[in-house]
């Protein structure tokens, strides 16, 4: 007979088939250890719950014969992700706490050999390793990978609630230390033993060559070239050198190269993936029979969208009644997203709700087509521009003082002031557009593209090569040196910087003359410890520039020369006894035309014979009124640390040339096109708005700002966007605006590209534009496939022809985050400033390798040229771009309109219109994306109807299949949830529901549901007062102040959003200032999982402590991290639902309350008669009936039709005493303490 606590015995015990063989000792069973007896109680099972201790009280039984081997103590650390996964889900969890008490065990005071397997299977985790680790060309890179690796182990591995790392932020933390410090020391060892190879597959990435190929080679593969600069000069007059400058600026003598057998410049392989159009007649359909439904259902589309929607859609917004029909249509939008009191309603979807919409809707279309209509031909008051011209003065978009220019047109109304604000390139011929696109991108990116390359050429070679290069390019080297790789090399950069040479020459920025003069040997110069170049520098004039008089030109200055010194110091004198001069030096020579008295440039060239004419003029012989120069001598510039890298002066200039050239030929394209006049006639100039473009000078230079357009007559929107392009250029101009702008793109940044959830919406989102504007799925995987290839050193023509088509340069990371392909100047200055005290020639290699990542590198760099999470975010956008470019090119479209098909497509942030840009800059910071995806929508509902219509029957399938099994009552949860819950897709009542209800997923509480608002683009454009500043307005529309939103504001105390002051103030100032930061850092830090004081990371920690609340349904650890990530799935629970709806409904009671509160004082401060105050008492009465009858659905419970205490016993006066009448109302109704709608609440939430 077997005894009932048997299972409380001793396995050893067990299998005794005797009774009562317990021996009696004062030291425990050795086969048991019992931790914390005191508070252990081995009857806890008998008892009720509410009595037992908890679980971290009690007693682990620890059996040694279940102790972890060797063996299992590693498997159990191979699978700490896996079993972290698990835990996060909810699945097997007294078995992993099991496996946990073990580990415990083990690391208290296991066996050292199985501690050890245990580590060891932790760093051998398969989720270590998703993270290419020992990849890493040096330690730095190791170390970043492995923090990496160790950062995502540590925040899905086990959490041990027992242990010091008991959140999964502090895991992470600990993981990212740990992978820091270990993947180094492991990535180096497996160098050392050959377990890792060095990656070789283009060598443009290193800077310089593999140093054990350099230790291979023989003497006889180096050959010494002499460089030039070897002496010391002295600068003077011939006949008194003695008096003169001495310059000691000595360079090597001599540079040791490779020959040409000992090199391997390495060209990276061309991939030839643009697509092309194949006519019909070859294409081949492997699915025969479904070819003919298809093409027969694609001729009715396209006949549909060229005769229908088309014109349709181009009526209504270029056609002459366009402004007002799409004013109308703004109206309707608007009129039936508001809601009337019904929509107070938790049941928008009545059908006398759905009826007021659309009536609404009716008067919306009416009253916005009649006030465009009204507004067209009414003036502007001149009280407005003085008010905009002091806003441009510290407003970056808004040209300063243009608005003089519209004060003398007396025809300016309101439309047009509000088409030139709000119209993106309004009125600009459509021709602007595009050949902003050819300059500005694919002229800009063609340089920045083919300097780099040269760059990335010049960074595998040697110090010594790249100075021998160098000097090769300045033209100091004129012969061929005996290396052909160095010669192949100077040829093909020399061929690049002559052919945009040639561009200055044809826009006018240099002479012909002075390129012929520089022909071989221009490049631009840097100087260790001086800032890079600007805008234009280059066609600033080398060496120095002063402004002399005549007679000083003839007595001194043209007599100044160059002489070289001997090794003792002496100058170097030729057979006659004659110094000799530096070869090829011009001493001070003439520069530029004569100057007036005022110092303005006059018609005259600086020629000998002229000066000589000035300089008899008594008049003129000592005024300063020529310019001379002096270029500095090679000694003079190695004594100024010329830096002699040619990869790093490749760089230099394509970046110059690449800031400078496409300004200008943009600038020359306008001047050719038929809109630019050269002069008007009498009849243009009275009926043309034209104006003349200024003709002053580019500072320091005689170049005008506006190039070749300079003098020329422009269409006056022209003008205006051409100096708001640069207004925008220049940033603000006051400190306060520019430290701003800096802070708000960091902001920008924390909430896009550093925030999972906006990718994953991005991608989604991205994906249902692909469709909507008519692209293709089969050109994600070959865009994608394309990027790749140029990660493997290759070419691929495709994105390069993209490039050059600015297909990337319109994204939010390009322009609103401040990611521009090329780095600000400020930025570029910290990042290429050479340090005059270092290894200028190692510093240099290392900026050109720089420059070559910049620019390159995102194409032809890492396998995605991905280096952070901005980057990763561009990525994800250029790669929907490039499909899109190879669609439409497949498709047979011209590539300039491809390419503004992909840059439209997926919406072109850089936007012509001032007020809009102003709006993004300070109270709306992301409106860009609702103001180019509208007309977006737009098209696509005229043109390709069709669209929608699939997903709309996409979303009623998925929602019927939840309806039918998702479990609960749908109807009830729906009626439950927050107003935005409850919506439709674009708020449409046609369209599915936002919110899909998943089959399969529910339970008896309550169904799941996805809310795909954000997966649709544009999907909260027509949700009216969901924000909480001011209601009335979309969502897009709500201004969120950027930065100073989440900072400032609470900075002072005030939560903007709630609008209300911050919560726990007032108890001491010190209390303040803690409420105030910590209101601060909950705005300001990145929404990203594991990340310490992250909304997604108190979720995720809260959900596995499994806290439970009345107001939120139970989730797991891994719903709660794809909430996070952007994945808005939620589990319903009816009764929890319905108590957050009796907060709400008693909210609103509380409007009600001081609704009426507010007319009795006025009747009691006699501002409104007793006829009046009845007369709104009772309004204000309806209204709470109709709030109430709208709740019973949602509350599920039959709420009491009687009239509430608070209506009835307002005191009607007849007469008598007002005072008295209110005393008595008080006392019979506490304010504070009692709700007398309670009744109507359930008693959850009473």
């Amino acid at each position: 007979m077997s005894d009932m606590f048997d299972y409380l015995l001793p396995e050893s015990t067990k299998k005794l088939n005797v009774k009562n063989t317990f021996n009696i000792s004062n030291t425990p069973d050795k086969q048991i250890i019992l931790k914390n007896p005191k508070k252990y109680n081995m009857f806890d099972d008998l008892i009720p719950e509410s009595t037992r201790e908890s679980a971290d009280q009690r007693i682990y039984v620890r059996d040694k014969d279940h102790e972890l081997g060797v063996g299992e103590a590693f498997f159990l650390g191979l699978k700490d992700t896996y079993r972290g996964v698990k835990q996060m889900a909810g699945v097997d969890l007294q078995n992993m706490e099991r496996d946990q008490q073990r580990i415990r065990n083990l690391l208290e005071d296991g066996d050292g050999l199985a501690k050890a397997a245990y580590f060891g299977g932790l760093i051998l985790d398969p989720a270590m390793w998703l993270v290419p680790v020992l990849r890493g060309r040096n330690l730095y890179q190791m170390a970043k990978s492995g923090a990496i690796a160790g950062g995502l182990a540590g925040a899905f591995g086990y959490v041990d609630d027992q242990s010091f790392l008991n959140t999964r932020t502090k895991q992470a933390a600990a993981g990212i230390v740990t992978g820091g410090l270990l993947s180094p020391v492991i990535g180096k060892t497996a160098e050392f033993i050959k377990l890792k190879k060095l990656k070789k597959d283009t060598g443009l990435d290193r800077t310089g060559p593999d140093p054990d190929e350099i230790a291979k080679l023989k003497e006889d593969d180096f050959v010494n070239v002499p460089l030039t600069g070897r002496d010391d000069i002295i600068i003077g007059q011939a006949d008194t050198l003695s008096k003169g400058k001495l310059v000691r600026g000595r360079g090597d003598v001599s540079a040791k190269i490779r020959r040409d057998s000992a090199v391997n410049i390495k060209v990276r392989e061309e991939v030839d993936d643009i697509p092309t159009s194949i006519p019909k007649e070859k294409q081949t359909n492997a699915n025969f029979l479904l070819r003919g439904p298809v093409e027969f259902v694609r001729n009715i589309q396209n006949a549909y969208s060229k005769n229908i929607g088309k014109p349709a859609f181009e009526a209504i917004t270029t056609k002459q009644f366009g402004p007002e029909f799409g004013g109308g249509i703004v109206g309707g939008a608007y009129g039936f997203s508001t809601e009337d009191l019904g929509a107070t309603a938790m049941d928008p979807e009545q059908e006398n709700n759905v009826g007021h919409r659309f009536g609404r809707a009716m008067m919306g279309f009416l009253a916005g087509a009649g006030g465009i209509l009204a507004i067209r031909n009414k003036n502007i008051s001149n009280k407005f521009f003085t008010l905009a011209d002091k806003l441009s003065e510290t407003t970056p978009g808004i040209s300063n003082k243009v608005t003089q220019k519209w004060l003398d047109d007396p025809d300016l109304t309101i439309a047009g002031l509000l088409a030139r604000g709000f119209v993106d390139g309004y009125k600009l011929p459509k021709e602007f557009d595009f050949l902003e696109a050819q300059s500005f991108q694919g002229l800009k990116n063609n340089i920045l593209i083919e300097s780099a390359k040269m760059a990335g050429k010049a960074a595998q070679l040697t110090p010594d090569e790249n100075k021998v290069l160098y000097n090769m390019l300045e033209g100091d080297i004129k012969y061929d040196v005996p290396a052909k790789y160095l010669n192949d090399m100077r040829d093909e950069a020399r061929a690049k910087i002559t052919e945009l040479t040639q561009k200055y020459v044809d826009l006018g920025l240099i002479t012909d003359e002075t390129m012929k003069q520089n022909i071989q040997k221009y490049l631009r110069r840097a100087y260790t410890g001086q800032n890079l170049a600007r805008v234009a520098d280059e066609i600033k004039a080398r060496g120095i520039v002063e402004t002399i008089s005549p007679t000083k030109w003839l007595q001194e200055y043209s007599k100044t020369k160059a002489f070289r010194l001997s090794d003792e110091g002496a100058p170097r004198v030729d057979i006659a006894g004659r110094p000799i001069e530096v070869e090829n030096h011009k001493g001070w020579e003439l520069f530029g035309n004569i100057l007036d008295s005022r110092g303005n440039i006059t018609g005259t060239r600086a020629t000998i014979d002229e000066i000589k004419k000035l300089a008899k003029d008594p008049t003129k012989a000592n005024e300063d009124i020529i310019n001379v120069r002096w270029q500095f001598t090679k000694q003079e510039r190695l004594g100024m640390g010329e830096i002699e890298n040619a990869g790093f002066a490749i760089a230099e200039t394509g970046r110059l040339m690449a800031q400078t050239l496409p300004k200008y030929d943009f600038y020359a394209r306008l001047s050719e096109q038929p809109f630019t006049k050269d002069k008007l006639s009498t009849e243009e100039a009275m009926n043309l708005k034209y104006v003349k473009v200024p003709a002053d000078k580019r500072k320091d230079t005689l170049q005008p700002t506006f190039g070749k357009l300079a003098g020329k007559f422009v269409p006056e929107e022209v003008l205006f966007n051409l100096q708001q392009m640069n207004k925008i250029a220049e940033g603000p101009t006051s400190g306060f605006g520019k430290v701003y702008r800096k802070l708000n793109q960091v902001w920008k940044v924390s909430k896009t590209a550093w925030n999972p959830t906006v990718h994953v919406n991005n991608v989604i989102s991205n994906l249902v534009l692909l469709d909507l504007v008519d692209g293709s799925y089969k050109y994600l995987p070959k865009a994608a496939n394309a990027f790749m290839q140029a990660g493997r050193g290759k070419r691929s023509k495709v994105v390069e022809l993209a490039e050059q088509h600015g297909v990337f340069n319109a994204s939010l990371p390009e322009i609103e985050l401040g990611r521009l392909r090329q780095p600000n100047i400020d930025a570029l200055d910290k990042i290429y400033k050479v340090n005059p005290n270092e290894n200028t020639a190692v510093q240099g290699a290392n900026i050109a390798n720089k420059f070559y990542t910049g620019y390159v590198k995102p194409l032809v760099g890492s396998k995605f040229g991905l280096d952070n999470l901005t980057d990763w975010y561009r990525r994800e956008d250029e790669i929907f771009r490039l499909a899109l470019f190879m669609d439409r090119l497949d498709k047979g479209v011209d590539v300039r309109q491809a390419a503004t098909d992909a840059r439209k497509s997926f919406i072109d942030y850089n936007i012509k219109a001032p007020a809009i840009n102003w709006m993004r800059q300070y109270p709306t910071p992301f409106l860009a994306y609702t103001y180019r995806v509208i007309p977006i929508l737009a098209e696509t509902a005229f043109v390709r109807p069709w669209k929608y219509a699939k997903y709309a029957v996409l979303g009623y399938m998925l929602n019927n299949a939840g309806d039918l099994l998702g479990g609960g009552d749908t109807d009830a949860e729906r009626a439950a949830m927050t107003k935005q819950k409850q919506g439709r897709v674009f708020g449409l009542p046609f369209l599915p529901h936002r919110n899909v209800k998943l089959p399969l997923m529910g339970d008896e509480k309550g169904g799941a549901y996805l809310d795909i608002t954000r997966f649709v683009p544009g999907g909260d454009i027509l949700d009216l007062g969901s924000g909480n500043i001011m209601p009335g307005l979309p969502a897009p529309l709500q201004p969120s102040i950027g930065i100073a939103g989440d900072v400032l504001f609470p900075l002072v105390g005030f939560d903007l959003f709630g609008k209300k002051a911050l919560s726990g103030q007032g108890v001491s100032d010190f209390d303040d200032i803690k409420v105030r930061a910590k209101a601060v850092s909950q705005r300001i830090i990145p929404n990203f999982p594991f990340v310490p004081g992250s909304y997604s990371t108190k979720r995720i920690e809260r959900a596995r402590k499994g806290k439970e609340t009345g107001f939120r349904a139970e989730e797991s650890e891994l719903v709660a991290f794809f909430n996070s990530v952007g994945f808005k799935y939620q589990k319903t629970d009816i009764q929890k639902l319905r108590t957050v709806k009796g907060f709400e409904f008693r909210r609103k009671i509380t409007g009600i309350k001081s609704q009426i509160r507010e007319e009795a004082r006025q009747y009691r401060d006699g501002q409104i008669s007793q006829e009046d105050y009845e007369k709104n008492v009772k309004e204000i009465k309806d209204k709470f009936y109709e709030i109430r009858d709208s709740y019973k659905k949602a509350l599920g419970i039959p709420l009491s039709l009687k009239k509430p205490t608070i209506i009835s016993d307002i005191p009607k006066v007849v007469g008598g005493s007002l005072k008295e009448s209110f005393g008595k109302f008080g006392e019979r109704f506490n304010y504070i303490k009692y709700n007398q709608f309670d009744n109507l609440l359930p008693e959850s939430s009473r």
